[in-house]
């Protein structure tokens, strides 16, 4: 059961992550342009 609350937390972790570089970037590429 803690392996799969584990890896459940680290995927959402991951994905807030991602999500978070994803608008970082796209909120800095139309500032640029």
């Amino acid at each position: 059961m803690d392996v799969v609350v584990y890896l459940v937390g680290l995927a959402g972790f991951t994905g807030l992550i991602m999500g978070i570089l994803w608008w970082y970037g796209r909120f800095m590429g139309g500032k640029r342009t």
